[in-house]
């Protein structure tokens, strides 16, 4: 009788152990231990989650670090009250700037440390966001006050709504009409996000039958990449650094 043999792969196995071992690492201290997990914070970091003993039971907890670099990235206030919101809903608990679970047994160490982590990481994304938006929203002041020096103040409106060919309501930063010209300011920060985001608009409204002129506004175009391309193919790109010149030549 031929019985079926199941022969395993040895170093493939040793390769998915190997990156195990790479993603996934562990410091003991004398009070507690450190796991560091391949979740990437906003800011390059990777998410690293402590845990203390409590008598028979653990403390489970990010030890301050996601708000201390919330806090070094101006984002504290905003990151306390993600943080706040989102560890209510998951069951966990947020004081003085820590994410922590108490209580917890030996054997829900592995769960306990993963809500954790997802707590940890959607306080920060959520930190960048509002930040982000908030940076958007004081660049597109810096613009208009730019614009209205160099046009007047009678040329420019902000958040001005303008559809597309899709018939689309789109808002816009800032636009400046000079007779019958108009042309169309947007800030466009450097995040794949808000590249996207401003791309959409400016080719939608580039398809109109007569389009007005359209001005992506970065803050620096080599932040962007290769991502430059994706707006220049619906927008002029300029910097908001650029001389008045090169503002006046795309109105005029």
């Amino acid at each position: 009788m031929k019985t079926n043999q199941i022969t395993f792969d040895g170093e493939l196995r040793q390769a998915a152990e190997n990156a195990v071992i790479d993603l996934v690492q562990v410091q003991h201290e004398v009070d507690r231990s450190m796991i560091t997990l391949p979740i990437w914070l906003p800011t390059g970091s990777a998410a690293s989650v402590y845990i203390w003993r409590q008598g028979s039971h653990l403390r489970v907890s990010d030890g301050r670090e996601t708000y201390l670099q919330a806090e070094e990235a101006g984002g504290q206030r905003s990151f306390a009250k993600q943080a706040a919101k989102l560890a209510e809903a998951a069951g966990l608990k947020y004081e003085l700037g820590e994410i922590f679970l108490d209580g917890v047994s030996f054997d829900n160490v592995a769960g306990a440390v993963s809500i954790v982590a997802e707590v940890m990481k959607k306080a920060f994304d959520a930190t960048a966001e509002k930040m982000a938006e908030r940076r958007a929203s004081e660049l597109n002041d810096r613009l208009y006050l730019r614009l209205v020096d160099l046009f007047s103040p009678r040329a420019v409106a902000r958040d001005v709504p303008f559809s597309g060919a899709s018939t689309h309501e789109w808002h816009f930063g800032n636009m400046v009409s000079i007779g019958r010209q108009y042309t169309l300011f947007e800030y466009v920060g450097p995040a794949h996000i808000s590249v996207i985001s401003a791309s959409a608009k400016f080719h939608d409204v580039k398809e109109l039958d007569n389009p007005p002129r359209r001005a992506a506004v970065v803050e620096n175009r080599e932040e962007l990449g290769d991502l430059v391309g994706v707006l220049a193919r619906a927008a002029n790109v300029i910097e908001l650094g650029f001389g008045d010149a090169q503002y006046k030549r795309l109105v005029a």
